[in-house]
């Protein structure tokens, strides 16, 4: 019986697959620029996909954070040009 390819490249939309790990990590490092230094374990994966969720995590709080400082200074900037309109 012919074997067939179980080992799909892990960059979304780009669906290749190979026999084995050490070529879908050739195909990693030489096509998609991956760090030779990958490692491909369940482990490794879980890890890094955990972290990346912390890292989107501190972004959007970064961007709500930016998002509720800019409310505060239009806020304010509104205020001022209604002080400007009543002295004026």
């Amino acid at each position: 019986a012919k074997r067939e390819n179980m080992y799909e490249c892990l960059v979304e939309g780009c669906g290749k697959k190979f026999k084995g790990d050490l070529q879908r990590h050739w195909h990693l490092v030489n096509v998609h620029r991956y760090p030779r230094s990958l490692q491909l374990s369940m482990n490794g994966i879980c890890r890094r996909k955990r972290q990346e969720g912390k890292n989107k995590s501190k972004a959007q709080a970064q961007v709500a954070s930016e998002d509720t400082r800019e409310a505060q200074l239009d806020e304010e900037m509104e205020d001022l040009c209604e002080a400007v309109g009543r002295v004026s």
